[in-house]
């Protein structure tokens, strides 16, 4: 069930739109961060499906913290991507 929840942020990748490499895990982990805090202000909005999934997965504490939560939040979505592609 993973994988069609992380097809718009996949697909997003191939396209190039967060960057490659270094960057695009920046980036990443940046935008679901950004979901998280604003959730935990209340002042979330809706965002794609993928990037609701991942701030949900974090804010339940199951990608980690730090540096562990970054790579797998990477992790997982360069796995949806490969198989994608």
């Amino acid at each position: 069930a993973y994988k069609t929840k992380l097809d718009t942020i996949a697909r997003d990748v191939i396209r190039g739109y967060y960057g490659n490499g270094n960057a695009r895990k920046e980036n990443l982990f940046k935008a679901v961060q950004n979901v998280v805090n604003l959730k935990k202000q209340g002042r979330y909005y809706r965002t794609n499906d993928s990037i609701e999934y991942l701030s949900t997965l974090v804010i339940q504490g199951k990608l980690g913290n730090g540096e562990t939560r970054k790579n797998n939040i990477y992790n997982l979505v360069q796995k949806r991507v490969n198989e994608l592609a």
